[in-house]
């Protein structure tokens, strides 16, 4: 089964490798001399293959070699569910925004 679903990652420096991006051209855009990911069109992800992956050339190309932060990427699904996903060198959080949404005047919180 799976969602289509399309997602963006946050922007960092850095250099994916080849492999990585070879596997997911056909629908993954992918900025020169950065980490950033987004979808090119909405996409199925099955399983987390494409998660482990990213950490796997994230890791490859050397943003937590001198700092641990913890890297986000959106994925907002076809049904208008977002999971929040966060990952770090050696783990990966999956958390599904569903319940719980506060309306606001504005897209950024602390105005």
């Amino acid at each position: 089964m799976g969602f289509r679903s399309t997602l963006v990652s946050q922007d960092y420096g850095g250099k994916l490798p080849n492999w990585f991006k070879e596997k997911y051209s056909d629908y993954i855009l992918f900025r020169p001399k950065s980490i950033l990911v987004s979808s090119k069109y909405e996409a199925k992800f099955y399983d987390n293959e494409f998660f482990e992956d990213y950490q796997k050339a994230v890791t490859e190309s050397g943003l937590w070699d001198e700092h641990e932060r913890w890297l986000v990427i959106a994925v907002l699904a076809e049904d208008g569910f977002i999971t929040k996903v966060l990952m770090n060198k050696n783990k990966i959080i999956y958390n599904w925004i569903s319940a719980g949404e506060m309306e606001s005047d504005h897209v950024w919180q602390g105005y």
